[in-house]
């Protein structure tokens, strides 16, 4: 409801400055679990900078159809 404007978006539950972070949170211990060694993440740049590995995993190329550039 938030995201579609029916609600204010720091409403509770929905506040997305804390929602995003939680689910980057949640995504990069993913890739933690799955890139074996000690991986060092630099904030600021949104990438490891140690695993290439890692950072492959960050992205991915949307199936077609999905995204319109």
């Amino acid at each position: 409801m938030a995201a579609r404007g029916e609600i204010p978006y720091d409403a509770p539950l929905s506040h997305f400055g804390y929602g995003g972070k939680l689910t980057a949170f949640a995504l990069m211990g993913n890739i933690a679990a799955r890139v074996k060694g000690k991986l060092l993440f630099d904030a600021k740049e949104q990438r490891f900078t140690n695993s290439d590995e890692a950072n492959r995993l960050m992205t991915r190329k949307p199936r077609d159809g999905w995204y319109v550039d």
